[in-house]
């Protein structure tokens, strides 16, 4: 797979036409990555905006709504950082499908394989979580990279406390056990 990096700054003054491109060129090369940096970038725009770049991403969804809680989640994200480095890593994936209040909440995990592959493996069906397996949409890379990599017994303890402090910002969260 041909990954691609987004300057996060760059996708947020991008036009709506640049952001549905990008959108396009990452369902082609199905990244989860670059899918989440665009979908954050569109979130922050007009409904009509985000609808285009979400419809590119997900034809599947008929009527996407914006992600309410994400800026919310951005800051609470935030706070934590690490202490030392390892080779395990914090992961956010969107899921879907949920209530119509709330259509979307983030899945906390933490992994020894890079995010991206850790989320191949859910949406594979390999020693996946089942929530993910189903209604995972992408990684949102701006909640976590600040914080990867991380030793096994942090990342476990940062898993668990990101997921809490989630939870207490009334961010309906899944995983983070």
């Amino acid at each position: 797979m041909k990954r691609r990096n987004f300057d996060f700054a760059a996708l947020t003054t991008a036009s709506t036409s640049d952001l549905t491109l990008h959108a396009q060129w990452a369902r082609d090369q199905n990244d989860p990555v670059a899918t989440g940096q665009i979908l954050a970038a569109a979130n922050s725009r007009r409904l009509k905006a985000f609808r285009s770049v979400a419809s590119t991403l997900f034809p599947e969804l008929k009527s996407p709504e914006p992600i309410k809680w994400l800026l919310d989640a951005e800051d609470i994200c935030r706070r934590f950082t690490r202490t030392s480095s390892g080779n395990h890593h914090i992961y956010i994936a969107l899921l879907e499908g949920y209530r119509k209040d709330a259509p979307y909440r983030p899945y906390v995990g933490e992994s020894r394989y890079r995010p991206e592959t850790r989320y191949q493996n859910h949406k594979a069906g390999r020693h996946c979580s089942r929530v993910v397996y189903r209604r995972g949409i992408c990684l949102l890379p701006t909640l976590y990279d600040h914080l990867n990599p991380l030793p096994r017994v942090e990342a476990k303890q940062i898993e668990r406390q990101l997921a809490d402090a989630l939870r207490q910002g009334a961010i309906p969260t899944e995983g983070g056990s």
